[in-house]
């Protein structure tokens, strides 16, 4: 275990065993985030839950959302209202805006940016009542309706 990984491993108070070997995988993966490994090359989507079930730091939160975007709804709450891992679920799965604090579904770049991803086309059910009624946010909808059209 390299210095990096004792210190992540230390700052975690763990009772079992079992959660022992989760947090020596959450410390492994903590030290891949730092150094900038891609999520491609993490364990699969098994670590991302326990990860965020573990209510793991802002970085991990951020490269897990940034691969799967829906793993936001196991974000904790705090992270939720954080406009950055908001905004990089939304730029992976549109519909992810569903999980965002009520603050953010009022942004109008964490809107657009829902509103132009993959899934983009739900996403226009889960913003604010003052933002449906917004021209751009309209227009950006129709947009990625279209867009959906088009494909099929």
């Amino acid at each position: 275990m390299r210095p990096s990984d004792r210190h992540a491993f230390s700052a975690c108070s763990w009772s079992d065993s079992k959660d022992r070997k989760l947090a020596a995988v959450l410390a492994k993966t903590r030290s891949w985030v730092l150094r900038g490994a891609s999520p491609e090359s993490w364990l699969g989507y098994g670590l991302e839950q326990e990860m965020i079930r573990l209510h793991a730091d802002k970085q991990l939160a951020l490269a897990a959302v940034s691969r799967r975007g829906s793993l936001l709804k196991h974000v904790r709450p705090e992270l939720r209202q954080d406009r950055e891992v908001v905004l990089a679920a939304v730029r992976q799965r549109g519909r992810a805006l569903e999980f965002a604090a009520e603050c953010l579904r009022g942004d109008h770049e964490v809107v657009i940016a829902a509103l132009r991803a993959r899934g983009g086309h739900r996403a226009l059910s889960f913003t604010s009542p003052q933002l449906q009624t917004d021209l751009r946010i309209q227009a950006t909808a129709q947009e990625a309706s279209n867009a959906l059209e088009d494909k099929f």
